[in-house]
């Protein structure tokens, strides 16, 4: 019978395994079944071990194998000769799916993120390649990139484990915010005078000092974009109504 799941005849494993064959031989002779019943069985036909060197036992495999047609090695040119095969046709198109795998971890990483690990593209590129791609296909692919100016290398923090790096996009994007940020200076009204800020916000009995700041610094600006920075606390959203 051909054990189909491995490629050896039922024969051949019988041979290649008399303790197997002696244990179930002596479960159905007292008819018990169940693993703890194959451990007993064990026990009670276990012979006394003879030692043989690492020559000798070779030498005792290798004549049972020729005796059933060398099926071992037949076995394992089979599976390097599938192997190979799989290897050709499983993964078509590899530059593409590296490039593609590359691609989606740019984005992954850098759609709300500026800078990211290294190691972060790295692993988001190969869960791309479903396993079908190796971490040098990933890598040669990346650096490739790099030396075009596509991946930049961003200066870290001291303690760092890993490189840091950032995108031509996203420098691109910075520089276009900070100079509209600077066409934006002095092109609008202010919410409030700067001399009428601090008196309208002392009028305000529920603005603490802390809010008070806030409101000196945020209603007076001219320009098109502004940003307060400050514990949530202090600056918690509250209406104030114009003189």
């Amino acid at each position: 019978m051909e054990h189909r799941d491995q490629g050896y005849t039922q024969e051949y494993l019988d041979a290649s395994s008399p303790r197997s064959q002696q244990i179930r031989e002596y479960l159905e002779k007292t008819g018990f079944a169940g693993p703890e019943a194959a451990q007993i069985a064990a026990h009670s036909t276990r012979d006394k071990k003879e030692i043989h060197t690492p020559s000798e036992v070779l030498a005792a495999h290798r004549q049972l194998a020729a005796e059933f047609g060398n099926q071992a090695d037949r076995v394992v040119i089979e599976a390097q000769a599938r192997a190979s095969t799989q290897e050709q046709t499983r993964v078509p198109n590899i530059p593409e799916r590296v490039q593609e795998a590359v691609t989606f971890a740019k984005s992954r990483n850098f759609e709300r993120e500026a800078v990211t690990d290294e190691r972060d593209i790295m692993r988001d590129a190969l869960r791309r390649g479903m396993g079908d791609l190796t971490y040098s296909q990933v890598r040669d692919n990346f650096e490739r990139r790099q030396a075009t100016g596509e991946f930049q290398l961003a200066h870290g923090q001291k303690h760092d484990s890993g490189r840091q790096f950032t995108t031509r996009d996203a420098i691109a994007e910075e520089l276009a915010t900070i100079k509209h940020m600077q066409q934006g200076q002095s092109t609008v009204e202010p919410i409030m005078r700067q001399e009428n800020v601090a008196d309208h916000a002392r009028t305000r009995e529920f603005l603490n000092p802390a809010q008070q700041k806030s409101s000196r610094k945020c209603l007076p600006p001219t320009t098109g974009y502004m940003a307060c920075r400050g514990w949530r606390a202090a600056v918690r959203p509250r209406p104030l109504s114009h003189p």
